[in-house]
């Protein structure tokens, strides 16, 4: 096991701060059923500037966030049956 990754969007490398084991936790938590396989890994600066733009053209409004609230976990994750 490597203690680095390199973001698939900004092509940085990383040290880990997490297990292989706890990302794919985390994956699944956020993103269902979606093979593990079929996700990258990118750093949290990419993975905040994404999730922003995913705010954005969701329309959902940044007040939507206060009060550690996650307005993207009541939606459905595509393909997640």
């Amino acid at each position: 096991m490597t203690d680095t990754y390199t973001c698939a969007a900004c092509s940085g490398t990383f040290t880990k701060g997490w297990s292989d084991e706890e990302q794919a936790a985390a994956a699944k938590e956020l993103f269902g059923t979606i093979p593990v396989t079929e996700m990258v890994t990118v750093c949290d600066d990419c993975f905040k500037e994404m999730e922003e733009r995913r705010r954005v053209a969701e329309g959902i409004p940044l007040e939507a966030f206060r009060d550690g609230r996650d307005p993207f976990a009541t939606r459905p994750i595509p393909n997640d049956e």
